[in-house]
């Protein structure tokens, strides 16, 4: 009993199996094949939704001196297979659905520190799982730092000091120059005394990310404008753009941008706040950590005023366009209850920020080699619905503007750059065609990435594709087959022995009763129906050999043989069956 019970489980797990391998094969195929890709964010979606024209348009582009530009590629593992790029260039990620994990986070850290750059667009805050590590890494690594230089004496540079020292080297000189408003067409802040060196503002501006701002992430509520909008309040339409000359400007060109249910960059501080203590009615500074939007920081909050002292009404961080280049109008606030922001049936609540003109886009020119992390609050910006109507916005420059960007310092090599798009973590609707695909891609992706892991990758999936595969045996001529173990006992008789001790003679009779049938069935003499019919057979023969057979005993002893077809294990004595296999013996040997 046990046997049989592990029989039949191995031979479900064998079902289970193919299954699946024939799901994960086969349908993507046959999807494939069924129709193009419609899924959202798609570089190969031409609907409303896909971006296939942001696609064709990076395909088209050249450099001044003739040759491809862009190598666009679709990536739909996960993000470890950045690990097999050699060379630099920028990860997309445009409407992020899926979760990543820490592994992904160091293979996207090793692309950055390889000179290449991010761009996230996002307006439900699944790209802040990208930033989340990132912050817990700049924590970690500045606490383990000081606890080395306290007790061990051992002179480590902080994240701080990386950046500053970043600034004044050649990879970073450009950024540095363009952020201090010293270098060729870099901005000056009115009204702020930058010392007139780089230093002088990148100090600032580090110590700000370091120190003051703790975290910064999409907001995931939904921008509402009514300043502004295209017929609805939830699709803002941005002309508040960053006007700058600095040399990595993603708004070069750009008047307008139309959004679709957009969020914000929102920004979590260190602020000081002024506390009064009940007992002495003393009033004293204490440090509380808040979330808040990008223009309720003052510069006055940099460094104590290490950018140096700003007129009043400029006392806005928001001066600082570069960084942050997009904004909505003052008309604007942020809508908690996205179901009523669809809708359109959304109002303010004094509960919400509003009244202020939002940041929707933030750039970090801080990782050596060149590579730059974009983050944008809308991933609609780039869909083919907006970037069509290049008459009606500037979509579509805007978002070559940004690729071209973040890519800049690498166009000296003359080579086409990478630009991967990351679709192996947007929504994926059962019926599409790389649904399955990517789940199976994605194992390998984890598994392969384990240096001594990755060797037994294919011997495992052989060991288990020969098992749960159904293995195809050779017909043996059972008469002259042994049986294993013993001498001059063939398969046959062993098979007989076993039908002997049970009384099992239905099997064969069976058998030998479905090609009784079978034969009589195709017979040309056969003008009956259905062969099974034992009245039918019985007139078969009869008409046939009518000095061989009687009717009535005939059509009784066919009776008896179909039921037994029917109910082989039925248990009958060797007299009976005996019998039974004459008959059958008797009547095959007329018909064949």
């Amino acid at each position: 009993m046990v046997t049989d019970r592990a029989r039949k489980a191995f031979g479900w797990m064998q079902i289970l199996a193919l299954t699946f391998i024939f799901v994960v094969g086969v349908a993507p195929i046959f999807l494939a094949y069924v129709g193009e890709s419609n899924e959202a964010f798609s570089i190969y979606n031409n609907g409303a939704d896909g971006l296939s024209i942001f696609r064709n348009e990076l395909e088209l582009a050249t450099f001044d001196s003739g040759g491809q530009k862009y190598n666009v590629s679709n990536l739909v593992s996960n993000l470890n297979a950045l690990n097999r790029f050699n060379d630099s260039g920028v990860l997309m990620v445009i409407g992020p659905s899926a979760k990543y994990d820490q592994t992904e986070f160091f293979s996207l850290l090793l692309f950055l520190l390889r000179g290449g750059s991010l761009v996230i667009a996002d307006d439900f805050g699944t790209g802040n799982e990208i930033l989340e590590p990132l912050f817990k890494a700049f924590e970690s690594y500045d606490s383990l730092v000081e606890t080395l230089n306290e007790t061990a004496g051992i002179q480590i540079p902080t994240f701080n000091e990386f950046l500053q020292n970043f600034t004044s080297s050649d990879a970073g000189s450009q950024e540095a120059d363009a952020l201090s408003g010293t270098g060729v067409g870099g901005q000056q802040i009115p009204g702020v005394d930058l010392g007139g060196t780089t230093q002088s503002l990148a100090n600032g501006l580090f110590n700000l990310i370091g120190n003051v701002l703790k975290r910064f992430g999409f907001n995931g509520s939904v921008l509402m404008d009514v300043g502004s909008n295209n017929q609805n309040p939830n699709r803002p339409v941005i002309v508040d753009v960053d006007e700058t000359n600095t040399p990595y400007r993603m708004t070069e060109g750009v008047q307008k941008i139309q959004t679709e249910m957009p969020t914000i960059i929102s920004l979590q501080l260190n602020v000081s706040v002024e506390v009064t203590d009940p007992d002495t009615g003393e009033v004293k500074q204490v440090q509380k950590t808040v979330w808040q939007p990008l223009s309720r920081l003052s510069l006055s909050q940099i460094a104590g005023g290490s950018l140096g002292q700003a007129v009043p009404e400029l006392d806005t961080f928001r001066q600082l366009d570069f960084l942050f280049p997009l904004y909505s109008s003052k008309q604007s606030w942020i809508e908690t209850d996205i179901k009523a922001a669809a809708d359109n049936t959304a109002q303010p609540d004094v509960t919400e920020w509003g009244n202020e003109a939002f940041s929707l886009a933030l750039t970090l020119p801080i990782f050596p080699g060149g590579g730059k992390i974009v983050f944008i609050a809308d991933p609609s910006i780039f869909i083919n619905r907006w970037t069509t109507k290049v008459t009606e916005n500037d979509n579509l420059q805007f978002a070559m503007n940004v690729v071209e960007m973040v890519t800049r310092h690498l166009e000296e090599n003359g080579k086409p750059i990478p630009v991967i798009f990351d679709f192996g973590h947007t929504y994926q609707a059962l019926t599409s065609p790389a649904l399955y695909s990517t789940a199976l891609l994605k194992l390998l992706a984890n598994l392969s990435m384990f240096p001594l892991l990755a060797p037994f990758v294919p011997f495992t999936a052989y060991s288990f594709g020969k098992l749960v595969i159904p293995q195809s045996r050779r017909l043996r001529p059972i008469l002259l087959t042994k049986r294993r173990g013993e001498k001059g006992a063939s398969q046959f008789e062993q098979k007989l022995q076993e039908i002997k001790e049970a009384g099992t003679y239905g099997e064969p009779i069976k058998h030998l009763v479905n090609k009784l049938v079978r034969t009589v069935q195709s017979d040309a003499r056969f003008t009956g129906r259905f062969a099974r019919d034992p009245k039918e057979m019985a007139d078969f023969f009869v008409s046939n050999f009518p000095s061989e057979f009687n009717r009535r005993e005939l059509t009784r002893n066919l009776k008896t043989l179909f039921k037994i077809a029917e109910n082989p294990a039925r248990r009958m004595t060797m007299v009976q069956a005996k019998v039974y296999f004459a008959l059958l013996k008797k009547l095959l040997s007329y018909v064949t």
